[in-house]
């Protein structure tokens, strides 16, 4: 499908092995100036038609897709990518003639550059100009169709200055991409946390005064704030004992010391702007500022402020590690002070930076953590049902980098969810081998009753496609590596549900297991054509306390957009009821939403809403059982009034929970907060969290017409 709006620009892999604490693209210096200064140029071709207010404006809508670069291994794969506007980094000679290409090619090294292939440094927005009016413009009708409204404006200063640290660097840079001059000498500079306050309010108010002067009614945002910490690989924390100075020197490791301490340094470290004799760790701290440039090309897209917190390994590990133990050992006793154990730390080491979400609700957050930070409790709910949360591993970086470095939004529509595949593989005997399959045919017969279709059709009135849309859903069972490839390279529907057993161990990497062999997901890439959206009913395909190599990352590897995935063992039955949940809500909420409502959604919120509705359930099990003189009767006038809350006011929905549940249980504010936030702060649909890319996929209604797809 051909992108007519975006500007795509491609850049080389690296050939270097990756960088040793984030995984990461060991990209050299004059590479990540390049990428830096891609940030400064216009990311879609509407952008070059546009003055700084309405470029602005149309980044914060989330109109068009956001920035997109390319990591290709040829100019040839560079020259097939499905775009009518590309920009293709050279880093060596070109044996073609470029007058004649429709492609614009800028060089990395001055020495390459010419007349037609201009010096990176040298290319600005009024060169892919010229290159658009002269190359582009008559390739697409939709052009003609748009006014040119540009305006060349010299970069402005702004009020508020913040100096350029780890914490503010992102920052920066994104008010830099308006040509918004918000830096100022370090010597000039508050205290840190006042310093870092500054960078993320001047994007606010670029925000807010843009929402007010330019109103817009196709808001659908795509990240409203990002949330990052200094997390690095957990080999280091998982394998510890094996990167003491000790064990290193008797395995005759070169510079034993030096890179011992490196590691110690990266594990508990956040401070890592203040200069270093060790080159292993001068390396870590440059591997954080490269990573600060993928955010910010990522940031840079929706004008999204970075939270930059202060965790590091040694911070959670020990926490996370924990709970991995007592839930593969079923002892859950302990998990409740485990989990504001970790809230507590979380806390301490935001500095008061989480503050910025912990009062609103439903906005789009984009975590990039080898840690969940989605669990934090803010005054008294979890990030991830306070918020429409989402989670990219810090590392493996090279996977990073091509989740936060592809923008292009996935519009889909209800035919796309008309069919959902899941693949099943147990073997013989085992007793959970039908627990999906007894739940979703359960729900299927009861939602094709005559009786419920009638409820439903009542409620609806005279709007009869609610109860006519029917998703089918396709049982495959595979035994093989070949089966599932099979299976999913004849699937052309948007979910697949994985339905087995899943694993990790502290030395390997995530696994799924068939009734015939281990699958390594990995060994999907390239072969297998992968739904937008995975679903992975299965243990550890996303665990907290195992290397990052699993299952939820391969899947991102081989081509999901999102996947739905589970930080630690799953019970069965429990993960059979979420997945007949989430039939349910495709089945029913989203007709009503995309047909009735006509308002489109990303499915982040989907989830989101899911996860909602599954932990405010859990929550009024759990006041049932502990405040034994509360009646089922009110138990479930809570649960109606609650659930119907969550759908209709899911920007104030904590108002109505609180109003309801006080005035049916005579419970007190006081008394409800102090269950969610001590005695309720573990739950099992925590344990599924959304990782990759699920803000990308957009369920499109009559409110958003598909963005630049011919």
């Amino acid at each position: 499908m051909l992108n007519n709006f975006s500007i795509c620009y491609a850049v080389k892999y690296c050939n270097k092995p990756h960088t040793p604490f984030l995984r990461s693209s060991a990209f050299p210096p004059e590479k990540v100036e390049a990428l830096q200064h891609i940030n400064l140029l216009p990311m879609a071709i509407p952008e070059l038609l546009s003055d700084r207010e309405e470029v602005a404006r149309k980044r914060l809508d989330s109109i068009y897709h956001g920035r997109i670069v390319e990591f290709v291994s040829s100019y040839d794969e560079a020259k097939q990518l499905p775009y009518i506007f590309k920009v293709i980094l050279i880093e060596d000679d070109l044996k073609e003639d470029v007058g004649a290409s429709d492609i614009l090619y800028i060089s990395l090294y001055e020495t390459l550059s010419s007349a037609e292939v201009p010096f990176f440094k040298n290319v600005t927005t009024e060169t892919l100009r010229d290159f658009y009016f002269l190359k582009i413009k008559d390739k697409s009708p939709i052009y003609k169709e748009f006014t040119d409204l540009f305006t060349n404006k010299k970069p402005v200063t702004a009020a508020t200055q913040a100096s350029r640290n780890i914490q503010t660097n992102c920052n920066i840079e994104v008010a830099r991409s308006l040509g918004i001059i918000n830096e100022c000498p370090p010597n000039q500079a508050t205290n840190n946390n006042r310093n870092t306050e500054n960078s993320i309010n001047l994007l606010n108010a670029i925000r807010t005064d843009l929402s007010k002067n330019y109103p817009s009614d196709l808001v659908i945002p795509r990240s409203e704030y990002l949330v990052t910490d200094f997390s690095v690989d957990l080999e280091y924390s998982i394998h510890a004992k094996e990167y003491t100075k000790h064990t290193l020197l008797r395995n005759n490791t070169p510079e034993f010391a030096e890179l011992a301490d490196s590691i110690t340094y990266a594990k508990s470290q956040h401070e890592i702007d203040k200069e270093n004799e060790n080159d292993f760790i001068k390396a870590y701290q440059q591997e954080q500022y490269i990573s600060s440039t993928i955010n910010t090309l990522y940031a840079s897209s929706t004008l999204t402020p970075e939270i930059k917190i202060d965790i590091c390994n040694n911070d959670l590990f020990p926490i996370t590690s924990a709970m991995g133990e007592n839930i593969r050992s079923h002892n859950t006793k302990s998990l409740n002070k485990q989990m504001q154990d970790f809230t507590k730390a979380v806390l301490k080491k935001s500095n008061t930076m989480l503050d910025y979400i912990s009062k609103s609700f439903n906005r789009q957050i984009k975590i990039i953590s080898n840690f969940p930070l989605e669990w934090t409790n803010l005054d008294g709910l979890p990030l991830m049902i306070r918020h429409n949360a989402s989670r990219v591993f810090s590392s493996p970086g090279y996977v990073r980098e091509k989740l936060l470095l592809n923008n292009q939004e996935i519009p889909i529509n209800l035919e796309s969810l008309n069919t959902i595949l899941v693949l099943s593989s147990f073997k013989r005997g085992d007793i959970i081998s039908n627990h999906l399959r007894d739940k979703l045919e359960k729900v299927i017969r009861e939602s094709n009753n005559p009786e419920v279709r009638d409820a439903l059709q009542a409620r609806a009135g005279s709007k009869s496609y609610i109860s006519d849309f029917e998703p089918k859903i396709v049982f495959e069972s595979v035994k093989s590596k070949e089966d599932i490839i099979a299976a999913l390279n004849n699937f052309r529907y948007g979910i697949v549900i994985f339905d087995m057993h899943g694993g990790h161990a502290k030395d390997g990497d995530g696994l799924l297991e068939l009734s015939d062999e281990l699958l390594h997901p990995y060994d999907l890439v390239g072969k297998a054509a992968i739904p937008p959206i995975v679903i992975l009913s299965a243990c550890d395909t996303s665990p907290a306390d195992r290397s990052h190599f699993n299952t939820a990352n391969a899947f991102l590897c081989a081509g999901a957009a999102t996947v739905l995935a589970s930080t630690y063992p799953i019970n069965s039955l429990e993960a059979a009821e979420y997945i007949e949940r989430l039939y349910k809500r495709i089945r029913y909420y989203l007709p009503e939403r995309i047909h009735l409502v006509k308002s489109s959604l990303r499915w982040s919120e989907f989830i989101t809403g899911l996860n909602r509705r599954v932990f405010f359930d859990k929550f009024l099990k759990h006041l049932s059982k502990k405040y034994k003189y509360l009646t089922p009767g009110q138990i479930n006038s809570a649960k109606l009034q609650i659930l119907h809350a969550l759908e209709i006011n899911p920007n104030r929905f904590m108002d109505d929970f609180y109003y309801f549940l006080i005035k049916i249980t005579k419970l007190t504010k006081a008394t409800i907060l102090n269950e969610l936030s001590t005695h309720f702060t573990y739950c099992e649909c925590l344990n599924y969290v959304q990782i990759g890319s699920p803000e990308r996929i957009v369920i499109v209604a009559e409110d958003l017409i598909a963005p630049g797809q011919t």
